[in-house]
């Protein structure tokens, strides 16, 4: 059968250099101009042949597909408005890609002024990316290992992990369809609904652990089974007059996981720390996958002209989140079920969220050149789940410990938020050759059961556009905010989640180091520059650049993110030198670097020496660097009955990680990561008639990559992880398109 695979492979690629050779040809002549707009071209038809030499793209629409040779058609089909003279209904059908892996259908149906319903279907595939596991019932939520498996405790150990993996494909399919209606009443009022389905499906991986804390656990990555469903509906009443406009909506998600948990054998032998049963052969893990959830919210909205030259807008709304699917039991090991003394304190969570919204706006023009806004937002994420304690079985291998004082005692915390912000902005426009803007802003956060209970950042922004000359534009935006707030208190969500009798018994009363900060919550100072300009010499040239820059420092953060820089720059330029000419290109680079601190201290009778001692600093400095650029070609020739186009475009992006430590830790320098993907397309059409066209194109793509987290990573790489063997291959591919087009 393989032999038979590599006879039709080397078949098509002899047939695809063929088709590739007729393609320059084509291209030496003659490549489509850009898409037209339905209006334009919409009664056509496209029928074509498309080979793939591999399943290897990653982007774009063959992304997904397989390798080989497949048909595939592109339909425009309707009746335009403008047919509309007697009032009679409207139509349009458009379908792109029909028959490759990624396609989207769309149909609508409407009599302008008394209804419309409409439909679209599309389908997203993932790229693929090739995998192994030991595990056997790959796709279910049941995985067990080979008969013949010999555990040991660590992967040095496992003589039979490497002739027992077997290869499969991670990668998922998204498809989602909708269908909707609106109908219009008289007296400006509309009814609207509409129904979407998303369904997801697949295999992506997620880590399965064993073991409890100490540095006694054990991983196996692991393929997990997707299929898993959204359901939205919305309906909505509204009403568009002179001087007011109403809305009133309601909207009802619902997304279910056809996979509650996803349960595997433990391919390690039982260690110290763990309950003998929890080992090889009759440990099993289980881990709980996303869970089915509730959504439902009514908002109102209204717009009103108070006077000419000001407006009211106001929206509410109000909605509430729930999960209550059923727990999974503490272990899913029999012999550690029997340990247990302290029971689930409920059948589910129980998880309810309110929400409320309030969003207020006003807005005027006192003048013709004179403007301002005035803007409030009240957002509220109200967390009523009930607190309960939980006595776990720590990665199913341990007995229950429910003392008072166990650490396996946790209390969940029912995170929530409510976010204010008042802004106040005003432009102004100097005559016809500059327009500048001023804002400020107010925001103001409280949350619960967070190490910051509340923050407050301040806001300016500024931004000026200016026409120099009728060839000479230019514009900048700059953002400047600063954040800050009440005490940061970073070990209050370990105390919070845990009993005091077990918190007074660790040293220091803490968990992580306390010094350590949340970029989120943190105190930062923010710098936001943007600068554009455009300028064309000549009729025939045009040139145009931004560049941007982006600065955080964090003033208050001894350990965590300290400071951040983003940087970029582009340049573009388009030609047209003669009629039936166009050229066009660009380049740009991308800087980001982040600093990182932090101190390394371990448990036990030295936790506290080593926590408060600066010798065990580590600090790292990442560095990434994107370069992109791109030229393109285009020519119309014969009347425009030919045309023509090229494009090339390549991206580099390298990254680095300086890393220096105190004098008590060593380290070792991490070698630099890169990558690289370059795609040249080229596309001809040849009219062969004024309805009938011929259709050539090509599309290829190189990618190559150097990254030491994943090339040329094995499955027994680490010592207590059971890796999937996932790398990143160097490829290149090729994509011939041959079709015909039909307008009528």
């Amino acid at each position: 059968m393989r032999t038979r695979n590599r006879v039709i492979s080397t078949n098509a690629r002899t047939w695809a250099g063929r088709c590739l050779a007729l393609a320059m040809l084509a291209a030496s002549f003659a490549v489509p101009a850009a898409e037209p707009s339905p209006e334009a071209d919409c009664q056509r038809i496209d029928l074509g042949l498309a080979y793939l030499s591999s399943d290897s793209f990653r982007y774009g629409r063959y992304a997904g597909s397989a390798e080989g040779l497949r048909g595939f058609a592109d339909l425009q089909l309707c009746r335009s408005d403008e047919l509309d003279a007697a009032g009679k209904p409207v139509w349009r059908l458009r379908g792109r890609d029909l028959g490759l892996a990624s396609h989207e259908v769309q149909a609508s149906l409407a009599q302008p002024g008394r209804y419309r319903v409409w439909a679209t279907y599309q389908r997203l595939p993932s790229a693929r990316e090739t995998a192994s596991t030991p595990m056997l019932g790959v796709g279910s939520a049941n995985l067990a290992l080979p008969g013949n498996w010999v555990a040991a405790p660590t992967t040095a150990g496992l003589g039979t992990l490497l002739p027992s993996l077997d290869e499969f494909r991670l990668a998922s399919v998204r498809q989602s369809g909708a269908a909707g209606a609106a109908i219009w009443m008289p007296e400006a009022w509309k009814v609207e609904a509409q129904l979407r389905h998303e369904r997801k499906q697949g295999l992506r991986s997620i880590a399965g652990l064993i073991g409890n804390s100490g540095g006694n656990p054990r991983v196996a990555m692991l393929p997990e089974p997707l299929d898993q469903r959204t359901r939205l509906f919305d309906f909505s009443l509204s009403h568009a007059g002179t001087r007011l406009q109403l809305r009133s909506a309601v909207q009802v998600s619902h997304f279910d996981n056809a996979y509650a948990s996803l349960v595997w054998q433990n391919p390690f032998a039982a260690i110290s720390g763990w309950a003998a049963s929890a080992g090889f052969p009759n440990g099993r893990g289980q881990l709980a996958l996303p869970p089915d959830n509730r959504f439902h919210q009514f908002s109102l909205g209204l717009g009103y002209a108070l006077t000419s030259t000001t407006r009211l807008n106001l929206d509410v709304a109000t909605g509430q989140m729930r999960q209550n699917q059923a727990f999974l039991p503490y272990t899913v090991n029999p012999d550690l079920a029997q340990s247990i003394v302290d029971p689930l304190p409920r059948a589910s969570l129980d998880g309810r969220i309110d929400t409320r919204l309030l969003v207020f706006r006003l807005a005027a023009r006192p003048a013709a050149a004179w403007n301002w806004t005035l803007d409030y937002r009240f957002d509220e994420r109200d967390n009523r789940t009930p607190r309960d304690a939980y006595v776990g079985i720590g990665g199913d291998s341990q007995q229950q410990d429910a003392a008072d004082a166990s650490a396996r005692r946790r209390i969940n915390l029912p995170v929530g938020y409510r976010e204010q912000r008042l802004g106040v902005a005003s432009g102004y426009r100097f005559g016809p050759l500059a327009d500048l803007r001023l804002g400020v802003e107010r925001r103001v956060i409280d949350r619960t059961w967070s190490a910051r209970s509340d923050s407050e950042e301040s806001r300016l922004n500024l931004s000026l556009r200016s026409r120099i000359s009728e060839r000479l534009s230019a514009g900048l935006r700059w953002v400047g905010s600063r954040r800050g707030g009440s005490t940061y208190l970073g070990n209050r969500p370990f105390l919070d989640s845990h009993t005091p009798a077990y918190t007074d018994t660790v040293p220091g009363g803490f968990e992580n180091l306390p010094g350590l900060r949340q970029y989120h919550l943190a105190d930062r100072e923010r710098s936001q520059l943007a600068i554009v300009g455009s300028f064309a010499p000549s009729e025939i040239l045009a040139l145009s650049a931004s560049l941007g820059r982006t600065a955080d420092d964090y003033r208050r953060s001894e350990f965590g993110l300290t400071r951040s820089r983003l940087r970029n720059v582009h340049l573009d330029a388009s030609l047209h030198p003669a009629d039936g000419w166009s050229l066009h290109g660009f380049v740009g680079r991308e800087w980001m670097a982040f600093d990182q601190s932090a101190r390394a201290f371990q448990g036990g009778a030295t936790r506290l020496e080593q926590a408060g001692d600066p010798a065990r600093n580590w600090f790292a400095e990442h560095v990434d660097r994107v370069d992109s650029a791109g030229v393109g070609l285009a020519r119309n020739l014969a009347n425009d009955k030919t045309t023509l186009r090229a494009d090339y475009v390549l991206t580099r992006a390298r990254g680095s990680v300086q890393v220096t430590t105190g004098p008590a830790l060593t380290w070792a320098p991490l070698p630099e990561t890169e990558a690289r993907i370059g795609t040249f397309d080229m596309a001809s059409e040849f009219r062969l008639s004024t309805s009938t066209s011929l259709r050539l194109g090509y599309r290829h793509e190189r990618f190559s990559s150097a990254d030491f987290a994943s090339s040329g990573v094995g499955p027994d790489t680490l010592a207590n992880v059971i890796l999937l063997g996932q790398n990143s291959p160097d490829y290149r591919v090729h994509a011939v398109l041959l079709s015909l087009r039909h307008e009528f």
